[in-house]
């Protein structure tokens, strides 16, 4: 049925993406905070450590499923795929998550450097906007 193919996607899509952004924010923010010495304890931040970048790494996947899954919406239902908003925003978020992704893999495999590290949450605060943005 046409409803189940137009609702499928966001629904799915949106809840995964969410839960996983907001999660992988959240320890990305306690990493930041340790860092600063702002009220972050040891036990937390080797937690943080330890789980943001495989959360991270499940949305970026995710994401590109999703992607795939909203073309697969679109040409069912006989819609456009590059003439909206949607679309946009979608190849921009992936873009984003994409960036994250190799900025985070640098800085685990070169060590700290602090541009790449404010280019990571530059692309991190970026890609969970163009997320809200994608909701719209």
């Amino acid at each position: 049925p046409k409803e189940v193919i137009h609702w499928a996607h966001p629904v799915i899509f949106s809840t995964l993406l969410l839960g996983l952004g907001l999660s992988g924010l959240k320890y990305g923010v306690d990493i930041k905070k340790f860092r600063e010495k702002r009220g972050v304890s040891q036990a937390e931040y080797k937690e943080a450590r330890k789980i943001h970048p495989q959360i991270m790494t499940y949305l970026m996947f995710t994401a590109l499923i999703g992607t795939a899954s909203g073309i697969a919406s679109n040409l069912a239902l006989g819609e456009p795929l590059l003439d909206s908003w949607h679309s946009v925003t979608a190849v921009a978020l992936v873009g984003g998550l994409v960036g994250q992704y190799a900025s985070g893999n640098w800085l685990e495999s070169h060590g700290n450097q602090n541009a790449v590290r404010l280019a990571h949450r530059v692309f991190g605060m970026g890609s969970m906007t163009l997320l809200f943005l994608h909701l719209a």
